[in-house]
């Protein structure tokens, strides 16, 4: 996976079509991320936990997720965690296919693209969307539970 900051002031430009709305639960001194995810028809819901074991290398970072019921994934939003919600919406640029994830409330204004590799060569040779300010993969104070937990990295705004 890579990742990038994405211009907010191009966003209105982009030809997005939303995919799901998102809040996400991080857990203190853990790894753990809750995710329900709402399809943009507003009818389907995911529920999942998820374990992300950190960067192996550039671009690699190994994930394990559990999907859950209503009833268990209410028994873990009782947990105490830093959430976050966002809108995930498919944006095609140039012929490559990107996810761009738009920050909601207090993060308004972060927004963050992001396409997954099927291969270590196709990652390394991939280009950046045209709509982005700077690559920020491997940037932990850019990952969802530092958002979390910190707030809109300063650097954002630049």
């Amino acid at each position: 996976e890579r990742r990038w900051l994405v211009d907010p002031k191009q966003i209105a430009q982009l030809d997005k079509t939303l995919i799901y709305k998102i809040w996400d639960t991080y857990y203190f001194d853990s790894r753990m991320r809750l995710r329900k995810a709402v399809e943009a028809d507003g009818v389907t819901t995911i529920f999942k936990l998820c374990k992300k074991y950190g960067l192996e290398s550039r671009g690699s970072d190994p994930t394990t997720s559990i999907y859950l019921s209503l009833d268990e994934y209410e028994f873990f939003s009782s947990l105490s965690g830093a959430k976050i919600e966002k809108q995930r919406f498919l944006v095609t640029d140039q012929g490559e296919d990107f996810l761009l994830d738009i920050y909601q409330g207090t993060l308004n204004g972060l927004a963050v693209a992001e396409r997954e590799y099927s291969t270590k060569d196709q990652l390394l040779k991939a280009r950046s969307p045209s709509f982005a300010l700077r690559e920020i993969t491997g940037e932990e104070k850019f990952s969802g539970a530092s958002i979390a937990f910190h707030g809109k990295p300063a650097s954002a705004d630049s």
